[in-house]
């Protein structure tokens, strides 16, 4: 932990660009947990939870949606860890570059799920 913190420290002295690329990820997760689950409700025996090709919809239950969420964040959490090592391993570029992409995974992740709420609805 102490590593992590020395290593994050680094960042900010050399890199704003990166740890502001950092919290926005970390953001983009925590917008999704809380969105997962703050569209929560108990009384809905069922959901909409994916498609499948041969059998269309595919119905889940309620607190289904609450992993979507924990998968969010922990999507988040893990990928800015993983920038932290590629940009140790002076591979600064490229540590960019994975948290623009995970930033864009957390904003598809937000997009399905306005989808599968606007299909419970």
């Amino acid at each position: 932990m102490k590593k992590l913190l020395e290593e994050l420290q680094k960042i900010w002295a050399e890199s704003k660009g990166t740890i502001a690329l950092m919290l926005l990820n970390l953001s983009a997760g925590v917008v999704l947990l809380v969105g997962a689950l703050a569209s929560l409700r108990p009384g809905d025996l069922v959901i909409k939870i994916g498609y499948g090709d041969v059998s269309g919809y595919q119905d889940g239950a309620w607190y289904y949606l609450i992993s979507f969420g924990i998968l969010g964040i922990l999507v988040a959490v893990v990928h800015n860890l993983l920038a932290v090592r590629m940009y140790h391993e002076k591979n600064k570029g490229a540590a960019r570059i994975f948290l623009v992409a995970s930033l864009l995974i957390g904003v598809a992740g937000w997009m399905m799920l306005m989808w599968i709420i606007g299909d419970a609805a």
